[in-house]
């Protein structure tokens, strides 16, 4: 998952199946891309996000990345995509193998991270998190 556009080539091939209607068909690629990385960088690899947006501190996010895909133990971890067409839209889960989380309290919108799930409740008709945060259900409508 790390290493392919999977957000793109699954929003593309549901787009073929059920084109999105209006103006936010994108909205679903990037919601997904969201879950995606965030499955990837905070569930799988646990790694925690950038607080502020210094060069230090990019460096150090860099550095654990590197660090965690470098370790089997965390690079070897799973990202599950289901995607599911309902009569009003599609649904769409994205779940890791990491530990979980609770759901942060809204960040101020200067943060330099944290902001993904607040992008995908911007973009998305619904979402949840399930299996104590290993898991987003979100739901689009068409």
């Amino acid at each position: 998952a790390n290493r392919l556009p999977l957000a793109a080539r699954l929003a593309a091939a549901l787009a073929a199946r059920h084109p999105p209607a209006g103006p936010r068909g994108g909205d679903l690629e990037l919601a997904l891309h969201e879950a995606v990385a965030n499955a990837i960088i905070h569930g799988n690899l646990q790694v925690e996000s950038v607080q502020d947006a210094g060069v230090a501190a990019l460096d150090r996010f860099s550095a654990a990345l590197a660090a965690r895909l470098a370790d089997p133990a965390f690079a070897g971890r799973r990202v599950v995509v289901r995607a599911w067409l309902e009569a009003r839209g599609v649904v769409v889960e994205v779940a890791d193998d990491g530990a979980g989380f609770t759901a942060p309290p809204p960040r101020h919108p200067a943060a330099a991270a944290g902001r993904g799930l607040a992008l995908i409740g911007a973009v998305a008709s619904a979402h949840e998190l399930l299996d104590g945060g290993r898991r987003i259900r979100m739901r689009f409508a068409l």
